[in-house]
């Protein structure tokens, strides 16, 4: 399922992940984030800088309709990226790679 609103504050994902350190990262995150040639603290300044204008949709996973992902898309110089959030007791980055 899909709908065209967050699911989720933009600002609570931004208040929670308040440094480089403080991002929840998943494995398919951290690959993105490599191959993209970005370093921790660039992806944190992608995120921090995310507003209402860089949401594209938000979306169920595969595995269970009432699970939201809210993804965004932002540019890094000149590259478009695809960055997905989800809740998991904490927000997590659960993708985050070149569109």
């Amino acid at each position: 399922m899909e709908k065209s609103k967050p699911h989720y504050l933009l600002k609570s994902i931004q208040v929670q992940m308040d440094s480089p350190k403080a991002m929840h990262l998943t494995l398919s995150a951290l690959k993105g984030i490599r191959a993209s040639g970005m370093s921790q603290t660039d992806t944190w300044s992608v995120v921090q800088n995310l507003t209402a204008v860089n949401f594209y949709k938000s979306m169920t996973t595969n595995s269970d309709h009432r699970a939201w992902q809210d993804v965004y898309h932002a540019e890094w110089q000149e590259t478009v990226l695809y960055i997905k959030f989800q809740l998991l007791g904490e927000y997590v980055v659960i993708s985050f790679k070149e569109r």
